[in-house]
């Protein structure tokens, strides 16, 4: 195992151990149903935010959530919704010299909490394409979007980086 997926799977299990007191202080059986979903990419590529690029895309869906909107009946009812994230979230214009780089405004953040996304991974190779630190700025996911009981109220933990 790489020292990512060792991160990865630490992290994982401290979350489900949080969540452990509040199943088992019912006095009821334990049972967690974890989701995972990737890779997720919300942005241009290589600058070119094309018609059928998620930019374009997004807007004319008319839907926050969009793209989690046919998969959030499955996230809402989950006790964990964790996806691998293959982008960076910034306004940045100076990139890292690769072939692929993959870019969406910050503002997409919302689109994890509004899609009842609990954890997301920056483990990989893109989150520094615009040589930005391995962050995304994340809002509350308390705000009406109908997340499942166990959502952290201060948004999303971010795994990796």
């Amino acid at each position: 195992m790489t020292k990512t997926s060792l991160t990865l799977a630490a992290l994982l299990l401290l979350t489900i151990c949080a969540m452990l007191p509040q199943v088992q202080a019912a006095g009821q059986t334990t049972e967690i149903l974890l989701s995972f979903a990737g890779d997720c990419t919300f942005g241009s590529v290589n600058g070119d935010g094309g018609g059928i690029r998620f930019p374009a895309v997004y807007r004319r869906s008319g839907e926050k959530d969009y793209p989690f909107y046919w998969v959030k009946p499955w996230f809402l009812h989950d006790d964990l919704t964790v996806v691998n994230f293959e982008c960076t979230l910034a306004d940045a214009s100076r990139t890292a010299n690769k072939q692929w780089k993959f870019k969406g405004p910050a503002r997409y953040a919302s689109i994890f909490p509004a899609g009842s996304v609990e954890a997301v991974g920056l483990s990989n190779n893109h989150s520094r394409d615009y040589l930005q630190a391995r962050k995304i700025p994340l809002a509350p996911n308390n705000g009406g979007t109908g997340a499942s009981h166990s959502s952290p109220k201060s948004g999303p933990p971010i795994i990796g980086g």
